[in-house]
Order: structure tokens, then C-alpha cells, then sequence
């Protein structure tokens, strides 16, 4: 059982945004986040919480050439299958199968990820909600969504939500890479 709740959720994230260490546990909440003037918070919001905790990774710095998508999706052919597309058409990607670990690889690569394409129901927080914790740290953020025949949202709500567009499940991965393309503007020539 999750005794997480968003209010301590959103109060964490809006302190890690000053982080130059901050540590997660391993559903990817802060631990010690450090705030100006050398103070440290110290959050936890359950004995769970307390337990391996993992360093988060330092952002890596340089940016590449290649527009850079943050692919976050449970099924791992699903991640595997749209790398491989991207990359071929021109895209860097960095993965993720969760929310909270697509935020962690989003601070990696803090203003080099152009693009979040997210599943709608990825385990933990749901896609509007990841969505909703990377743009805290990168407001202008494009994102596309990921959704099935069932998701309890439509379209109008995933583009209420913030969406620059919605892809339905099956993927028709050309249209996918067309429209990060058009997205993200053309090609720029590798270095």
C-alpha cells in the first residue's frame, strides 16, 4: 500500500528543483534534497520510504545534435520498438518504464529533453501526472501521450491535460516519428 500523498509529493518536487545531490529511495521519492545556504530537507513519508535509498544521478552535460525524447511506457517492447524507430529517423531517446523513473532521467538530461512521450497508464503515476511533475522543472516541456481503446480518458482530456498530441494504441510508429519531427522541428546536422 502506497501512503504517499500528492500534497508530500508536490512539496518534494518543488524543493528538488534546487537539488546538486538529492537522494530517492527506490520509488524514486527525495530523501535529502539541498536547499540554499547549505540546509539539507530531510523527507520521508513512510518507515517504507526510509529503506535503499539510491543516489540521483548528476545531470550528464552536452547537448547532442539529435532532438532528444524521453520515452516512458510499462511495456518494454513498446520502449524498445519506438527507440528503434526514433533512432533511425533522426531522434535520440532516454527510457523509462515508470513515472517516477522518467522523472529521474528527465534531471538527468534537464534542458536537453525536447519531447516526453508518455504512456497514459504507467504503473505509479499515471502520464497526466508525470506530466505534470516534469513540467514543474521545464514548463515548456512538449509531450505526446500514449493511450488504449480502454483509458478512462479521451483525447479532450489528455489535451486539457497538457498533450501537444495523442497517439492511440496500436502505435502507428511512422505517424509517431512524423509528428516528434514536426514537433521538434528539422533535422539538425550531427556535429
Amino acid at each position: 500500500m502506497d501512503h504517499h500523498n500528492e500534497s508530500d509529493s508536490s512539496a518534494a518536487l518543488a524543493f528538488a528543483r534546487l537539488w546538486t545531490g538529492c537522494q530517492v529511495n527506490r520509488l524514486g521519492r527525495p530523501r535529502f534534497v539541498p536547499l540554499m545556504g547549505g540546509r539539507w530537507l530531510s523527507y520521508a513519508a513512510s518507515q517504507e520510504d526510509s529503506k535503499e535509498w539510491l543516489p540521483l544521478p548528476r545531470p550528464e552535460e552536452g547537448a547532442c545534435s539529435r532532438p532528444l525524447v524521453l520515452i516512458a511506457d510499462y511495456d518494454d517492447l513498446v520502449r524498445r520498438l519506438l527507440e528503434t524507430v526514433l533512432r533511425l529517423t533522426g531522434f535520440e531517446t532516454v527510457l523509462a518504464a515508470t513515472g517516477r523513473e522518467a522523472l529521474i532521467r528527465f534531471l538527468r538530461h534537464p534542458r536537453a529533453i525536447r519531447v516526453a512521450l508518455l504512456d497514459v497508464g504507467l504503473p505509479g503515476w499515471s502520464g497526466p501526472q508525470t506530466l505534470t511533475a516534469l513540467r514543474r522543472f521545464d514548463p515548456g516541456l512538449l509531450c505526446c501521450f500514449m493511450t488504449g481503446k480502454s483509458s478512462p480518458y479521451t483525447e479532450a482530456d489528455l489535451l486539457t491535460a497538457g498533450a501537444d498530441c495523442v497517439f492511440w494504441k496500436p502505435l502507428a510508429v511512422g505517424q509517431v516519428a512524423t509528428t516528434l519531427r514536426r514537433l521538434t522541428g528539422p533535422a539538425r546536422p550531427s556535429a
